[in-house]
């Protein structure tokens, strides 16, 4: 139901025993999915303009 919110368009699911997240993006009428894994990598939270580093 909380994907149906208009003003709700990302958010990430974080696995709690390994470096692990899944981020989704509302894009137009779809959701965009994009796997992130290993603690070199940062995600790009673009609705409050931070790059979240997985370490």
């Amino acid at each position: 139901m909380y994907r149906t919110i208009g003003s709700f368009s990302e958010y990430l699911l974080v696995e709690q025993d390994e470096p692990f997240v899944e981020r989704y993006r509302k894009q137009a009428k779809d959701w965009l999915l994009n796997d992130f894994s290993g603690l070199e990598l940062s995600i790009s939270l673009d609705l409050v303009s931070i790059d979240l580093p997985m370490a």
